[in-house]
């Protein structure tokens, strides 16, 4: 009897192993916004054009993930007013980015600003969206969208700031980089 349930219990892990993908590739696809084949975006944060690199999306572009639609909406940097309650570190700005996400899966999602890293001149940028209004942070049902933003503190001089979303798979993490500057 013990004999027979080694056997039992070694096809079903046979079974288990064959039936996951461990091959689970996240095949990011591009759809362009914009009609151009260049990839230029205008900076919201300052009046100028620039290509941007291969890998990278920038304001307007839409990124498809399996079961994931993310719409780079905006990127720009906050002015705190008089009577804010907050300002960035001396040095700093805040840099606002609001996304639009669309669950194409059949199962739910769980979005929040938690999933971003913001790396400044290849540093960590401090996540402050929950300072502002309408920080991302939502659960998807399929075929739902949920548009929010995150924010971070960033040095002013810096010169390349990226944000990097993460996808999260049961044996891989799978990382998009979103231009800010």
């Amino acid at each position: 009897m013990k004999k027979f349930l080694c056997i039992v219990f070694a096809l079903m892990c046979v079974v288990l192993f064959v039936g996951c993908d461990f091959e689970y590739d996240y095949e990011l696809s591009e759809t362009k916004a914009e009609t151009e084949s260049t990839r230029e975006t205008t900076k919201s944060t300052e009046n100028t054009t620039e290509a941007v690199d291969d890998g990278k999306y920038a304001v307007g572009e839409v990124v498809e993930t399996r079961g994931l639609k993310i719409t780079y909406v905006s990127c720009e940097e906050y002015t705190p007013g008089e009577y804010d309650f907050f300002a960035p570190k001396d040095g700093y700005r805040f840099v606002i980015c609001t996304f639009e996400f669309e669950n194409t899966g059949s199962s739910d999602t769980w979005l929040s600003y938690v999933e971003f890293d913001c790396y400044a001149d290849s540093f960590n940028c401090e996540n402050c969206s929950w300072y502002f209004d309408n920080p991302l942070n939502a659960t998807l049902s399929s075929g739902r969208k949920a548009v929010g933003i995150v924010a971070f503190e960033v040095p002013i001089d810096a010169k390349v700031v990226d944000l990097e979303y993460d996808i999260y798979d049961f044996f891989d993490t799978k990382r998009i980089v979103f231009v800010v500057k």
